[in-house]
């Protein structure tokens, strides 16, 4: 009598499962869970999470939530993205902060984007909040990374130096946002490169500029500067 042939899905050693999953997003991961139990082993390895995209654009995420929460702590980057046109995809944009600002995680990279049409006078004051609570806690914070090119909110001074006081080494930092409104001078672009000697990449609006900014990325102790990218309005040109 022939030996039956074992499960597709039990031919796959771990080591190469946990590489592939590297690779999915939380919601395959999480349909992955349910596959068996060797799977659901795969996804719990700490190294699968280093690197995490996340897209909240339903409300029906509460399982996905569920698996992500436990292994916020492992993850390097994070990418969020979300439909900003709907309440619950912003509640649980906060959820994954808040969270993330309660412990100790390993954060290195922080991007979000937003899509989906802005809501009437919605100016993103809540996600923007738990961003601060990100920073302004007990819990150590190192980002190496931050990308909020696409995050349509008004950013002000006050959020750009907390968050490069709080994370000193800071190695690119892009906040050229394209919204109608620059809210952050050049005394603060100046202060940022003063504390994150370490920043090699930039994105700026245009009116965040002056002279001293351009004699603080001249200074020699700083890291060789690679990257200036800058958002010039129509009244700037």
């Amino acid at each position: 009598m022939l030996a039956s042939a074992p499960e597709p899905q039990n031919y796959l050693p771990e080591e190469i499962l946990i590489q592939i999953f590297r690779y999915l997003s939380v919601r395959d991961r999480y349909t992955a869970c349910f596959v068996c139990r060797g799977w659901a082993a795969a996804v719990g390895v700490s190294s699968v999470w280093h690197i995490t995209e996340i897209s909240f654009d339903s409300e029906d995420e509460e399982g996905v939530l569920r698996l992500l929460l436990p292994f916020l702590s492992q993850i390097k980057h994070l990418k969020i993205a979300f439909d900003q046109s709907k309440e619950v995809n912003r509640e649980n944009v906060r959820r994954v902060l808040d969270a993330l600002a309660k412990q100790n995680h390993r954060l290195q990279k922080l991007c979000i984007v937003c899509h989906g049409e802005n809501p009437f006078f919605y100016s993103g004051q809540d996600i923007l909040q738990s961003i601060r609570n990100l920073c302004d806690t007990n819990n150590p914070t190192d980002l190496r990374h931050i990308d909020f090119r696409e995050m349509p909110f008004t950013l002000d001074g006050e959020l750009i130096e907390l968050l490069a006081t709080t994370n000193p080494n800071l190695q690119s930092l892009f906040i050229n946002n394209l919204t109608l409104v620059c809210n952050v001078a050049p005394d603060t672009i100046s202060k940022v490169l003063r504390v994150c000697p370490k920043l090699s990449a930039l994105g700026v609006y245009y009116a965040s500029l002056s002279e001293n900014v351009f004699q603080e990325l001249l200074k020699p102790q700083r890291a060789d500067f690679t990257y200036l990218d800058i958002f010039c309005e129509r009244l700037d040109k």
